[in-house]
């Protein structure tokens, strides 16, 4: 049920920055696909290659659980005030 949704949601989202791009006369990143197309799946493969890079004196954990905790205390926040 829910891909249909999704589907729509993607469609949507690259046809609007695609019009929103020709409207700006920008061409942006055309290298994968036609028009572009492809060019997120390209993006979140990169995305996926990248090296974790820490530094070598940091504690692992903590460095690595560093985002989550100010992510969740965010949102804790934010589920407090009104």
């Amino acid at each position: 049920m829910g891909v249909i949704p999704l589907g729509s949601l993607v469609f949507v989202y690259v046809f609007l920055f695609k019009m929103m791009s020709h409207m700006q006369s920008r061409l942006g990143p055309m290298e994968a696909g036609p028009h572009g197309a492809l060019q997120p799946v390209v993006e979140a493969i990169k995305f996926l290659q990248k090296e974790d890079i820490f530094p070598e004196r940091a504690d692992r954990l903590v460095f690595g659980l560093a985002p989550f905790v100010v992510l969740v205390s965010t949102f804790m926040l934010y589920a407090v005030v009104p």
